[in-house]
């Protein structure tokens, strides 16, 4: 009897010895097999929004733009980082960014880039037959965006003030409304008036205008016009 229960006792104890040998190998190999590396979204997370956030300008950062490099244009007036194009290329970009809008135009004739004198025809009725007003919805989806809003956007990225009429007479208007206007810089009647504007050149700003732009002295054009029968959806567009 006791030498059944010695050899059952030895045959157990091989048994888990040889359990504890297949564990200890597996856990060998286990630690010296490879490991499977996981890819690090957050470094390419982080990459897309930096590189979202480059297409777009620091209001902060002044610039001059199309004008004169001037203290008035680049230091006041800020005027490279204003108005809609200071952003966006091309609005119809931005209309059709979102799936399952569908806006009433389905194209682009010739090819161009959409700018705000483009969309403001259309909506300035709001009403039957036209587009819905836009004030309210641009201001809240530009407030309402992280990438506005951390490039210091604020009213005047879009905005400017005019002061046409009456002394104390101000209008808040677009940017895109007044930038190649002579109101530009705060002479709002300076068009046409000799006086006005001879004392402006004496102030420095060639020609009587505060918002002057550069141009080439003899520009190179190079342009070649298409002579074949306008394409059918260049004409008809909607």
């Amino acid at each position: 009897m006791g030498k059944r229960e010695t050899m059952r006792f030895s045959k157990l104890a091989v048994g888990l010895a040889v359990v504890a040998a297949v564990l200890a190998i597996a856990l060998a190999l286990w630690g010296c097999a490879p490991k499977a590396t996981l890819p690090d979204t957050s470094s390419a997370e982080g990459g897309a929004t930096e590189e979202v956030a480059s297409m777009y300008p620091d209001f902060t950062e002044k610039s001059s733009g199309n004008f004169n490099d001037t203290f008035t244009t680049t230091d006041m007036l800020n005027a490279g980082n204003r108005g809609c194009m200071s952003c966006h290329e091309d609005l119809w970009d931005v209309m059709n960014m979102k799936d399952g809008y569908k806006h009433i135009l389905t194209h682009v004739g010739y090819g161009k880039a959409i700018t705000y004198q483009d969309c403001e025809p259309c909506h300035r009725g709001h009403t039957a037959l036209t587009g819905p007003y836009l004030g309210d919805l641009i201001h809240a989806s530009h407030y309402g965006s992280a990438t506005f809003v951390e490039a210091n956007g604020n009213c005047w990225s879009c905005h400017a003030m005019n002061s046409a009429g009456n002394q104390g007479d101000y209008q808040l208007v677009l940017w895109d409304d007044i930038y190649d206007d002579p109101a530009l810089g705060g002479y709002p009647n300076i068009d046409g008036n000799e006086m006005e504007q001879d004392w402006v050149d004496s102030r420095g700003f060639f020609g009587g205008f505060m918002n002057g732009m550069t141009q080439d002295s003899a520009p190179t054009v190079d342009v070649k016009l298409d002579q074949a029968v306008t394409d059918h959806d260049d004409v008809f567009i909607v």
